[in-house]
This record gives structure tokens, sequence and C-alpha cells, in this order.
């Protein structure tokens, strides 16, 4: 989400200065205002699926992690 506080702030300064962007200059700024909670809410959906469905099962890695960590006080 920092992210798209970086790319809000570039919006309004590109908005304000004096280089002619036609996306931005566009009906005042229009399309980044539409694109603005349609990438918000993907973003917080693509989070939403990586971490309650993780590529890989999350108990695997727990039982890998005590094996390595009983392997290490092992005499």
């Amino acid at each position: 989400m920092y992210l798209l506080l970086l790319i809000v702030s570039l919006n309004s300064m590109l908005f304000y200065s004096e280089i002619n962007i036609k996306i931005i200059k566009y009906k005042d700024n229009l399309i980044p205002k539409l694109m603005y909670w349609p990438v918000v809410i993907t973003g917080f959906l693509l989070i939403t699926l990586m971490f309650f469905y993780p590529e890989h099962d999350p108990t695997e890695t727990i039982e890998a992690i005590k094996a390595a960590h009983s392997s290490m006080h092992a005499p």
C-alpha cells in the first residue's frame, strides 16, 4: 500500500506540473480517480488470497523447521 501512496503523490505532482500527459490531464484527472479504488480492492484481494491460500502447506513448513531444529541439538 506504500506503493499506492507513492503513485498518488506522483500523480498529483504530474497533474499540477507543466508536463502534458494525456492520461493524467484527460477530463481533470478522471482516469486516475476512477482507477484508485479498483486498484486498492484488487491489492487487498491479492494479499488476502496469498495469506489464506498459501502456495505450500504450512504444516509441512513447521515440521521441516522442527526436524532441522532437533537435528542441530542431537548428540
